[in-house]
């Protein structure tokens, strides 16, 4: 099974009130921009839906 993530809505995480990338037929993503300007925020979002954590937060507080 192959998937691909065409759309990555966020509200309410983080900084963000509200997001929304179309990525279409698209297949690479980059993210570039500022520090501070939500880079990290959007792949966190990603890796919390498909994982249910944020695994680098997750060791910053939780060292194993």
């Amino acid at each position: 099974m192959k998937w691909k993530i065409a759309r990555i809505e966020v509200s309410r995480f983080k900084a963000f009130k509200h997001i929304n990338l179309d990525l279409g037929t698209s297949s690479l993503l980059t993210l570039d921009g500022p520090n501070g300007y939500g880079k990290t925020s959007v792949f966190d979002a990603v890796e919390l839906l498909l994982t249910g954590q944020i695994k680098r937060i997750d060791n910053l507080f939780f060292r194993h």
